[in-house]
């Protein structure tokens, strides 16, 4: 078969050509209307290029400069009023930014304190090597110290109310069991909280400890990295908010071109009726549309 294929159309200028189009090219527009089954583009790709197509050989068809000008600016009216709604999302989205960004940023510095008060009271613990305690003995050996803690998680977990089971680097150890995952957590509370997953390997739970506490530094560099980032983030929104819209000169000038040339023309008169596009669809419509 051909591996390319043109599509050429005919038309005659002054001819009945030019009417049998812009019943294509309203026909066109309201099917896209239904089926679509949503509000206006929101993207410059989903600008209806079937119903632009038919508009422009529509034009060429009448011969007439006034009708083909008046199509172009049309295609031109409908790409920049997607760029709008695009430029005014990005103002919705700035405008969330600067409401929410600081309160985060607020938070994100107070679990950072708290992750460095665990810090620095661990360290010091874990400088005189291992210890850790087990209701009221504080145990140096990992095997044995495991062997103490399993009567004592499974003792904890049978109660509604879990209780502490012991103590490591100055972060006691309290139970929980996830029924979602079906395992088993030991949640170490300081000043913030620190969960990590026990498995089926015995002693090596010990490790998976002391291995929790020891990424309590890393856990501080990433919530400081978050940090400037949206810091750099709200700096950002508050250079870029209420910025006008760069091309609103553009879009008004070519409003008021149409509009005169619509009333040249009397093609207001004359146009079938199709279903104007809306920015936004009301909640009833809404409804229906889902």
């Amino acid at each position: 078969m051909f591996q390319e294929v043109r599509i050429l159309r005919y038309l005659t200028e002054r001819s009945f050509d030019a009417y049998i189009y812009q019943l294509l090219e309203n026909k066109q527009r309201f099917i896209n209307q239904i089926v679509s089954n949503k509000p206006p583009a929101r993207r410059m790709e989903d600008v209806d290029v079937s119903s632009e197509m038919l508009r422009q050989i529509k034009a060429l068809a009448t011969g007439d400069p006034r009708v083909i000008r008046k199509s172009e600016l049309d295609t031109e009216i409908t790409k920049l009023r997607i760029i709008k709604r695009q430029y005014q999302a990005q103002q919705f989205r700035l405008q969330k930014i600067i409401e929410s960004v600081p309160q985060e940023i607020q938070e994100l510095r107070k679990k950072a304190d708290l992750y460095g008060r665990d810090h620095t009271a661990a360290e010091e613990v874990m400088e005189q090597g291992f210890r850790i305690t087990v209701g009221d003995e504080e145990y140096t050996d990992k095997a044995t110290a495991w062997a103490v803690l399993v009567p004592r998680l499974q003792e904890a977990m049978s109660l509604e109310d879990k209780k502490e089971v012991g103590s490591f680097a100055g972060l006691h150890i309290f139970p929980e069991f996830n029924p979602y995952e079906s395992a088993l957590f030991l949640i170490l509370v300081g000043e913030a909280r620190y969960s990590c997953e026990m498995k089926r390997d015995g002693v090596k739970n010990i490790d998976r400890i002391i291995r929790c506490v020891n990424e309590i530094p890393e856990k501080i560099k990433g919530t400081q990295e978050r940090i400037e980032r949206l810091e750099n983030q709200f700096a950002k929104a508050q250079d870029e908010i209420g910025r006008p819209f760069g091309k609103e000169q553009e879009l008004q000038d070519m409003i008021r071109e149409v509009t005169r040339l619509n009333l040249e023309l009397n093609l207001d008169a004359e146009e079938p009726l199709v279903v104007p596009e809306q920015d936004e669809l009301q909640p009833e419509e809404a409804e229906y549309a889902k």
